[in-house]
């Protein structure tokens, strides 16, 4: 095969990665919603959190941009608001504190209280959902986190998960310069996946459901992206789809998932028949659907125009019957 790294680097920094605005703009929205939170709560007397812990893609670093021509795929962030457990209403109640609490200091912003989490979402797509969570520190048991779940609340750990990709990420790349091949795989597998979602009108499998099987599947390849990416799509091409996606152990994957990851599974498998039929450009542009990757025909189409044009130029001033 051969190494086309650099064009594939070039395509995730120009249109997979996010960039540097909107990661400002990201940050500056879940900063303007934590002091939401905090004023709303104190002018409605109620008590404050006593931490809000950072979760999901943007923690780890992997959040992606939206496929291309996709005005309605979302930017979510995920940022957990933890109280402690004597000061928690029931968990319907204190979700709804949050709630009231954001609308309280702009009135124009979307709320909404869902059973999992508050979100408030942005004519521009950006989403910030905020889980509410007790906790309470015991000196047999330790320290507790519980989510505020429908109607009851559910032990949980809101630092595993994190930890464990985090983990992943440093230790299972080669590159120890903080630029982790893992986490641009992980970043490449979630734009395939979601780009693969929208071109069939499905929905994509989850963010982390993504990460994990990129874990499971991902070997490190030192100076080779692409060879590291082929491979990936073909783990995805064997996974058993009837098996739960786990992630350190605990399942993250929902009964509806397993359609969703036969869907995977059998783009991965057409991605890699266009590599065996010889044409790079042609996978990447039915992996990634986007049109940076049909720039090479342009290009082609227009060096063979300039070199007919060169040609019909010089025969223009030949006379093979000499001057």
């Amino acid at each position: 095969m051969n190494n086309f790294s650099s064009k594939l680097n070039s395509f995730y920094n120009s249109h997979v990665r996010l960039t540097t605005t909107a990661k400002k703009e990201l940050r500056e929205k879940r900063d303007r919603n934590e002091r939401r939170i905090k004023n709303g709560l104190k002018e409605a007397k109620k008590s404050q959190p006593i931490k809000f812990i950072k979760q999901g893609s943007f923690k780890h670093g992997t959040l992606v941009q939206p496929p291309q021509n996709s005005a309605s795929d979302k930017y979510d962030i995920d940022e957990a608001v933890v109280f402690n457990e004597e000061d928690c209403g029931g968990p319907k109640t204190t979700r709804q504190w949050v709630a009231d609490a954001i609308s309280s200091q702009d009135s124009n912003l979307t709320v909404e209280v869902l059973p999992r989490c508050v979100r408030v979402t942005y004519a521009n797509g950006v989403q910030c959902d905020f889980p509410v969570m007790s906790y309470r520190e015991g000196v047999l048991w330790g320290r507790t986190y519980e989510l505020s779940n429908g109607s009851e609340w559910i032990e949980t750990d809101p630092h595993h998960i994190a930890k464990w990709v985090d983990d992943k990420v440093s230790l299972s790349s080669v590159d120890s310069s903080g630029h982790y091949q893992l986490r641009k795989m992980i970043r490449l597998a979630k734009y395939f996946a979601k780009t693969q979602a929208k071109a069939h009108d499905r929905k994509a499998l989850s963010g982390l459901a993504v990460t994990s099987l990129t874990i499971h599947g991902y070997a490190d390849h030192l100076g080779r992206d692409d060879l590291a990416f082929v491979n990936l799509l073909k783990y995805f091409s064997n996974i058993d789809t009837s098996a739960s996606v786990k992630a350190d152990h605990a399942v993250i994957s929902k009964p509806n998932d397993q359609s969703r990851l036969l869907f995977l599974k059998n783009q991965a498998t057409a991605a890699l028949k266009k590599f065996d039929d010889g044409s790079e450009e042609n996978a990447l542009n039915f992996i990634f659907q986007h049109t940076f990757f049909k720039k090479d025909d342009k290009d082609k189409k227009s060096l063979l125009r300039a070199g007919v044009a060169s040609l019909s130029s010089q025969d223009a001033g030949y006379k093979p019957w000499g001057e």
